[in-house]
């Protein structure tokens, strides 16, 4: 673990949880919570989450793909705002699709989106889908597909980054689809980025993030803001 209580906490004695009050101000010994004193269990945590090593384990390549960060070009703004909209919880809306060419920005939005929403206290993973899809082959032979399915299906943001990037079986698109259906059914927070056209994706993941009530669909017109490596 990689944060832990002040041994010298004089609020809650190095344990790093105490007993909440009541409303009438009583301590509730029936329950306890994480030590909200200065330096202590809950500042550990905060500080933890902002770590490199923290976000690696979320999927999040650098600390420095943050919304401050990003450039905002023209043919971006649309997708910045829906982004932004899904992180401070602006929106009823759980879906977000966002299509556009290669280099335009996607992937960086994808990871900032997944650090602030755990900074919201979401539980929020970044993953890059040809490597889920990988992932997900290769669970058949350690046969833990069904945890892994369950496991994407419950947790609190699921950031699903360049779809369609490569050659997928019936097998890893349908689990794919069973993934986002079952989260479309229970409002959980889902992205999914794509460099395709909208028409080339499969009729169920298509349907699910054109629901209006539900999704939000962006698209970055933004050329590939990556510098141009010249010869000589």
């Amino acid at each position: 673990m990689g944060y832990a209580p002040n041994p010298l906490c004089s609020v809650c004695h190095g344990a790093g949880f105490v007993n909440p009050l009541t409303l009438d101000g009583r301590v509730d010994y029936s329950k306890y919570v994480i030590c909200p004193a200065p330096d202590c269990l809950a500042d550990s945590k905060q500080h933890y989450r902002e770590t490199g090593e923290y976000l690696e384990l979320k999927g999040v390549s650098s600390r420095l793909q943050t919304f401050s960060a990003f450039k905002v070009r023209q043919g971006t703004e649309k997708a910045v705002r829906a982004f932004h909209d899904l992180t401070r919880g602006n929106t009823d809306k759980a879906f977000l699709l966002c299509y556009g060419g290669n280099g335009c920005g996607k992937t960086h939005l994808c990871q900032a989106l997944t650090s602030e929403l755990d900074k919201r206290g979401i539980d929020a993973h970044y993953y890059s889908v040809p490597a889920l899809m990988r992932t997900l082959r290769e669970s058949i032979s350690t046969n833990n597909t069904d945890e892994w399915v369950k496991s994407l299906t419950l947790m609190g943001g699921l950031i699903l980054d360049d779809y369609g990037l490569g050659r997928e079986s019936d097998w890893t698109e349908g689990c794919l689809e069973e993934i986002i259906d079952a989260r479309w059914q229970e409002k959980r927070i889902t992205v999914l980025t794509t460099n395709r056209d909208l028409a080339e994706l499969s009729p169920r993941i298509r349907s699910r993030f054109s629901d209006a009530e539900m999704s939000v669909i962006v698209h970055i017109s933004a050329n590939d803001y990556r510098p141009v490596k010249r010869e000589g």
